[in-house]
């Protein structure tokens, strides 16, 4: 049998990383054509879709992202565009991954989540609404 020195062994182990490293770094890089957030796709729906800057000032709770560590050791940034579905009540009840990198979806989706809204008032009644938020992932 053949025993490896320990030099063998630190290359191995390195070589072994490197790969990892390459590989996530290019399924991080990989996009996806966007498919419709699925309360799109039923036509009964109607929503009132509000601009990006309108609703942010309607934000009452936000939950920072947490940079992902591996995404961190990758050197992973980019922007993570995401539609939201806001119920009447202000709760987030949507989330539709429109683009950015694989590595920093799942961060910016679960702090999202926990967003809270003031709810929307359109001729005297509350209604859900749509809208679009993007998440900064930068390693400076």
């Amino acid at each position: 049998m053949f025993k490896m020195t320990k030099k063998a062994q630190k290359i191995r182990i390195v070589t072994t990383t490197l790969i990892l490293l390459s590989a996530t770094i290019f399924l991080a890089t990989c996009s996806e054509a966007p498919e419709l957030p699925p309360w799109r796709v039923d036509n009964n729906l109607s929503l009132l879709y509000v601009d990006e800057d309108v609703q942010e000032s309607k934000l009452i709770r936000r939950i920072q992202h947490v940079y992902p560590e591996m995404a961190r050791v990758a050197r992973v940034q980019g922007v993570v565009v995401l539609d939201v579905l806001v119920d009447k009540e202000g709760e987030v009840v949507g989330i539709h991954v429109n683009s950015g990198p694989a590595l920093l979806r799942r961060s910016a989706v679960d702090a999202v989540r926990q967003w809270r809204y003031s709810p929307f008032l359109l001729n005297n009644e509350f209604t859900a609404v749509e809208t679009r938020v993007r998440i900064v992932f930068n390693l400076d």
